[in-house]
């Protein structure tokens, strides 16, 4: 998963807060099962955190965390989020402007999604793409550095949307 964000406010903002905020960037989860692909920022620590859960109802065994540890996440400065996740290696990892920041080893099975949240009021989301496949660092990078166009199998809004909508998506 690939999304240009531009934060509006600072990661330690309370608006990020998940008692009193919206701490989530996306959702990506089955709603029988539970599982799910998130990003969101823990506005306590001032990171952003790329989860996969496996719906078991126990986030200590039942999901991995890969936080970033690049806390200086400006406001108002477009950032490529970029989120892999390869069940054949068993990886999940976060990059930011094509630079891995974080990874870490899983062995969880994500079932197919049937929905996807993206985005809340506090960020500007731009560009979002979801691959077939997890992107190797080099394909990453390369991403980063050309800013390729969307291909043809890419999810595409007629109507118009407006700063700080949030869209949501529902498949199945």
């Amino acid at each position: 998963i690939e999304m240009w964000l531009t934060f509006k406010k600072p990661l330690t903002d309370e608006a990020f807060s998940w008692e009193t905020g919206d701490s989530y960037l996306f959702r990506y989860a089955a709603a029988e099962s539970g599982q799910a692909l998130m990003l969101n920022v823990k506005n306590d620590l001032g990171i952003v955190v790329f989860t996969v859960y496996n719906g078991s109802g126990d986030w200590e065994t039942g999901a991995i965390q890969v936080p970033s540890t690049y806390n200086e996440i400006t406001v108002d400065t477009p950032i490529l989020f970029t989120m892999t996740f390869s069940r054949s290696q068993d990886r999940a990892a976060l990059y930011l402007n094509g630079f891995k920041v974080a990874q870490d080893y899983y062995d969880l099975i994500i079932s197919e999604a049937q929905s996807f949240v993206v985005g809340n009021s506090n960020v500007l989301v731009d560009e979002l793409r979801i691959h077939s496949a997890a992107l190797s660092p080099e394909m990453v990078r390369d991403s980063y550095m050309r800013g390729r166009p969307f291909s043809a199998n890419e999810v595409y809004l007629s109507g118009k949307v407006e700063e700080g909508d949030v869209v949501e998506l529902s498949f199945g």
